[in-house]
């Protein structure tokens, strides 16, 4: 069967269906080309590290966002530098791309009867405008960062 035959197939049954589960993780976002930076949120490519932390690869061992997750070895301005930039960066203004928009064209004759859920926790659901009251991110959402002890009451 070829693809053009599976995607045909698979057209109709989301057609054909009463209502719509999207499962998403990383590779949806790393989709996700953000037409100012030529990049999607691939945190395993260096090309994307680099284009969009160019200064990172100068000051640090870092040379893929994953590389992040767990790292222990660097300053507090470093890591809070770069986390909150990180998080500004995607969760905040990466804006809509043309793959979650696609995503969202398929949903439009069955907005009442789907249901997103994600390990994604880079609200691009929600950047799209998605409806988040039927939305689930397992793994969180940047934009609930927070110091584990308040330092304010802000």
């Amino acid at each position: 069967m070829t693809d053009s035959t599976q995607l045909t197939i698979a057209a109709n049954w989301i057609r054909e269906s009463s209502s719509v589960l999207i499962a998403s993780g990383a590779g949806l976002s790393a989709a996700a080309v953000n037409p100012q930076y030529g990049v999607g949120l691939d945190y395993t490519s260096v090309a994307a590290f680099r284009r969009l932390y160019p200064r990172m690869t100068q000051v640090s061992t870092m040379r893929c966002m994953y590389d992040a997750i767990g790292k222990h070895d660097w300053s507090p301005e470093l890591m809070w530098g770069y986390l909150f930039t990180h998080v500004d960066k995607c969760r905040f203004n990466w804006g809509p791309t043309s793959v979650y928009q696609d995503l969202k064209q398929i949903l439009l004759n069955k907005p009442m009867d789907s249901f997103v859920i994600t390990t994604n926790a880079d609200g691009m659901f929600e950047q799209n405008k998605f409806d988040m009251t039927r939305f689930l991110s397992t793994q969180g959402d940047y934009s609930l960062l927070q110091c584990l002890k308040p330092c304010s009451r802000q």
